[in-house]
């Protein structure tokens, strides 16, 4: 009976170390800041480019939808140059809009061949996921992760607050008060690009700041 004590203690006393940790990350101090827009105007094509699907500028929120011919989800991409990144914006689901999806890329060859996705953040209507991206090259030696899943309701015409902590190998992410987490030693490589997804027809996203972290 004392060692399943001894047991329990333990995996009690390492889940709460593990939400510590996460909650301690989101609390690291910024730095620069690196890039800011609240979408009260359109941004230069050299860093904004529309992957898939409709986006446009309008109202002061960047809109976007997917389109059924393009059979894939809405995609839009900013170019910037990221390393240990803290990103801050806000987004909601308007009309048939199903979830957010924000992807962040790898600088070529910052990783040798690989190129990319590194992580990415998915908020549906039923649950939220970090998700370690596989090598497209290799993805037998360096497969697909889903390191966190938590149910988590997201509503039509709510806005959301959402802040990722990206330090070393380590990422943290808070929607609304609740978080997310993993870690792995890809995610210390350098970035240069981010990407916004959405299924349906209705995502908006608004105050988008970047920083560095501070040294």
């Amino acid at each position: 009976m004392k060692i399943k004590h001894s047991v329990t203690f333990f995996i009690l006393f390492t889940m709460t170390l593990s939400s510590w940790a996460q909650s301690e990350l989101l609390k690291t101090s910024k730095g620069k800041l690196i890039f800011e827009t609240s979408f009260d105007q359109d941004l230069p094509k050299k860093i904004s480019k529309v992957k898939y699907g409709w986006w446009k500028i309008e109202n002061g929120v960047l809109k976007g939808k997917e389109l059924k011919e393009n059979k894939h989800m809405a995609a839009w991409e900013l170019t910037q140059v990221m390393h240990n990144p803290i990103i801050e914006f806000k987004f909601r689901l308007v009309g048939d809009g199903k979830n957010l999806s924000f992807l962040v890329n790898v600088k070529k060859g910052a990783l040798g061949s690989r190129v990319g996705h590194l992580w990415w953040l998915s908020a549906f209507s039923e649950n939220m996921n970090f998700v370690k991206s596989g090598d497209k090259k290799n993805p037998k030696k360096d497969p697909k992760k889903v390191l966190m899943r938590k149910p988590y309701k997201t509503a039509s015409n709510k806005w959301y607050a959402v802040k990722i902590v990206n330090v070393g190998d380590k990422v943290a992410i808070s929607i609304d008060g609740q978080e997310l987490s993993g870690e792995d030693e890809i995610f210390k490589a350098v970035k240069d690009k981010f990407l916004v997804r959405c299924n349906g027809d209705g995502l908006e996203i608004d105050d988008l700041k970047i920083w560095e972290a501070a040294e």
